[in-house]
């Protein structure tokens, strides 16, 4: 038992670290319901790998009723001594914390005992996340080289105000607070074909932890409504958007979650 978690507008959720005999361990948050069916138990518990199993032990001349152990887990989840942290349900900052896919992020790099938890939803988004750890290698002054050359990279006078953008993204919910509007602007990009937008973006991404393929506005709504809600701060690149191969129901849909972000 690592923690409790609490989440806005959710039940109290525990937090636990699973170590099997392999050796293999997984972590894992989960809500009071979990323990309410051997189905569900099941799903998402033993589900999380080929290594699980759920031993019922014998008691007298029969096997020990699966619900009693259940509520025997739940029960003993209850009474553990574990700090309480707040779970989050959008990657990005979070006080003086910026949240991820399995970790958190603070000031002096990956915390060890962080007091928020990104709860992960199984979504695209979160695959994406590409920030390597405390521990991996890097040239500094290959980054300090990065840093003053990307600005010239482009004509200086369009690219400025998207790099700004870039690095004020992660900030968005405190440039959301001191602004008057209490809003934080889209950013399009415009240009003519060919002229290098996507492989721009593509390199700015990178540059700011992400990886992988753009989002599509054609994509399903599902896929769009899970992007949309997956983040307060990271950004989210969409290309190719070419209303006259659109739908019109798939852009308006589009449109619609766009001027809500």
């Amino acid at each position: 038992m690592l923690s409790y978690l609490k989440v806005e507008r959710g039940p109290l959720r525990a937090e636990l670290k699973a170590t099997l005999e392999s050796g293999e361990a997984f972590e894992k948050p989960i809500e009071p319901k979990v323990f309410n069916r051997k189905e569900r138990f099941d799903d998402e518990i033993l589900g999380e790998s080929f290594g699980t199993k759920f031993n019922i032990p014998k008691l007298g001349d029969g096997s020990a009723h699966v619900k009693d152990l259940l509520d025997a887990l739940r029960i003993w989840v209850d009474r553990q001594d574990a700090p309480r942290r707040l779970g989050v349900q959008h990657m990005g900052l979070h006080g003086d914390e910026f949240a991820l896919p399995g970790r958190t992020l603070c000031a002096d790099g990956w915390a060890e005992e962080s007091e928020t938890v990104y709860l992960e939803r199984e979504i695209t988004p979160e695959r994406l996340v590409e920030i390597q750890s405390d521990t991996a290698e890097y040239d500094s002054s290959s980054v300090a080289e990065i840093l003053e050359t990307v600005p010239y990279t482009r004509d200086t006078e369009r690219l400025l105000p998207v790099l700004g953008w870039f690095y004020a993204a992660p900030f968005r919910p405190l440039v959301e607070e001191f602004t008057e509007s209490g809003e934080f602007n889209h950013l399009n990009v415009t240009g003519d074909t060919g002229s290098g937008k996507t492989t721009t973006l593509s390199y700015l991404w990178r540059c700011f932890g992400m990886a992988g393929e753009p989002f599509s506005v054609d994509s399903s709504n599902f896929a769009q409504v899970a992007t949309f809600s997956c983040t307060n701060s990271i950004p989210l690149w969409f290309d190719e958007y070419k209303p006259s191969d659109i739908s019109s129901y798939r852009l308006d849909f589009f449109h619609n979650l766009y001027r809500k972000a």
